[in-house]
């Protein structure tokens, strides 16, 4: 399992230091994988590796909860519900990275199979 952090900035529209590769999920707020980045003062940083997992989805399959194109507009990722579950949404080179609350896991897989054997 790979660490994730999640990073909150204190001053509203703080710049994220590009050097670090972040998903934003909302305003003063990114998800960064694998290493806790080193960050300048006015960010806060918490391990939230626990709280989400990681899975990848197929667009054909992710048409049936939802318009990703629409939904992402010109973002590369966004906070929503996918199949019921609380979920953010990243496009990936090969179709969408879901990071999904780690208490919706197994309802969230269900679902997937359940689209998937139609």
């Amino acid at each position: 399992m790979n660490t994730l952090y999640e990073i909150v900035a204190y001053r509203p529209t703080a710049a994220f230091p590009s050097v670090t590769p972040a998903v934003q999920i909302a305003v003063d707020r990114w998800l960064v994988a694998d290493r806790q980045p080193a960050l300048p003062e006015g960010f806060a940083v918490t391990d939230v590796t626990g709280k989400w997992q990681e899975m990848r989805i197929s667009a054909e399959l992710l048409s049936n909860t939802v318009d990703a194109e629409q939904l992402l507009a010109d973002r590369s990722s966004a906070r929503t519900v996918l199949f019921d579950c609380p979920a953010i949404l990243h496009k990936v080179a090969e179709g969408y990275a879901v990071w999904i609350e780690r208490s919706y896991a197994h309802a969230f897989d269900t679902a997937v199979q359940q689209v998937a054997t139609l």
